[in-house]
């Protein structure tokens, strides 16, 4: 791995702290290059301390990213122009009433609009989105979100309001990070 690639994973939050010697590493090492410790494995307590969390944490904890919202009518250039603007992976897709119709990802763009003749300037999101996704409340917990986008198959997941309107979106990205920062502070304390 060159230095630029290192400063990249640093600047994108790809690294961890190796559990026995607490150097920098980037993730997906499997040995530390300072101590040789295998990363492989996770001692008993560090287990049930992240299963502790992870089953009694709730969506807030992580301080979900803001909502990126699209009105259905609009175009899929526009959807297109906004992901890329806002560096995202989605928009919530929301009706003239500010509430979910569906969402939009990169893969129903890759899926549903690559290789074909759509017309971007004159289709609307509503035409590729994925309808009636499943929502989250920031009062759930990561388990249950786990436990959703796992069996959804799902990267992303909008978090709605009492109303049902779009909150925040909750992404796989946002929970590895979390457990991540949970492995870290326990290596860090002691545990």
């Amino acid at each position: 791995m060159g230095i630029s690639d290192t400063t990249d994973s640093k600047k994108r939050g790809n690294t961890m702290n190796c559990p026995a010697c607490g150097t920098e590493i980037t993730l997906g090492t499997e040995v530390c290059e300072e101590c040789h410790t295998s990363l492989n494995y996770l001692e008993d307590s560090q287990r049930s301390q992240l299963k502790r969390k992870i089953l009694h944490d709730l969506i807030l904890k992580l301080k979900p990213a803001p909502v990126i919202t699209i009105l259905e009518k609009e175009s899929i250039a526009s959807g297109i122009k906004l992901l890329q603007n806002k560096k995202s992976g989605c928009l919530v897709v929301v009706n003239t009433e500010g509430k979910i119709s569906g969402i939009m990802t990169e893969r129903d763009l890759l899926f549903k609009v690559a290789g074909t003749s759509v017309d971007l300037d004159h289709s609307p999101v509503a035409a590729i989105m994925t309808p009636h996704p499943e929502c989250l409340s920031v009062n759930d917990t990561l388990a249950y979100a786990l436990y959703k986008m796992g069996h959804g198959g799902y990267r992303h997941i909008p978090l709605v309001d009492l109303e049902k309107r779009p909150s925040g979106i909750l992404s796989v990205r946002d929970i590895m990070q979390y457990i991540l920062s949970v492995w870290n502070e326990d290596n860090t304390s002691g545990v």
